[in-house]
């Protein structure tokens, strides 16, 4: 009897594994298949080999990312350098720029001063060639005046003493 009960309680004991399993799992999913536990050595060494390969090939895309970023690094480092100098070299002209327009102002200011100057020589020689004009209206004027004198005859000039009997001697 004893034996008839062990094979029952050990259906019953699989019977509440399976259904302890059943509940484990979500409604409508099947049990994950599970390795067969005597797999061939050659199926463990292929899979150890792919997984060589993907390291490998993990390795290699790292070191591509590696250097594509080295490359970048690179690149930005340069551009900035680039960048830096552009900025310099525009200061630069700026400042040209800003010195150009000081220039140009006092270059301005002096035109205005020589245009300013030159106006007032104008005008004193305006004033002067007045002078002159009136000054040789005046000297006309004298002119004509005198002319009337010199057409009637001069009186005679009274002829030089003689020098004296004293004056003669040392002569």
């Amino acid at each position: 009897m004893n034996n008839a009960q062990n094979p029952s309680d050990d259906s019953f004991r699989a019977l509440r594994n399976i259904e302890a399993e059943l509940f484990e799992r979500a409604p409508g999913s099947t049990a994950e298949p599970r390795p067969a536990a005597g797999r061939d050595s050659w199926q463990l060494n292929r899979e150890v080999l792919d997984l060589h390969r993907k390291c490998a090939d993990l390795k290699d895309e790292l070191e591509a990312a590696r250097t594509l970023l080295t490359e970048q690094n690179v690149l930005a480092a340069s551009s900035l350098s680039a960048l830096r100098e552009v900025g310099r070299d525009l200061e630069r002209a700026r400042e040209d720029l800003r010195k150009q327009e000081e220039e140009k102002l006092e270059l301005r200011r002096e035109l205005e001063q020589e245009k300013n100057r030159r106006e007032s020589l104008r005008e004193q020689l305006a004033r002067e060639n007045a002078h002159r004009e009136e000054i040789s209206d005046l000297l006309r004027g004298a002119v004509r005046a005198e002319a009337p004198e010199q057409q009637r005859p001069a009186a005679p000039l009274p002829a030089p003493e003689r020098p004296g009997r004293f004056v003669r001697r040392f002569f």
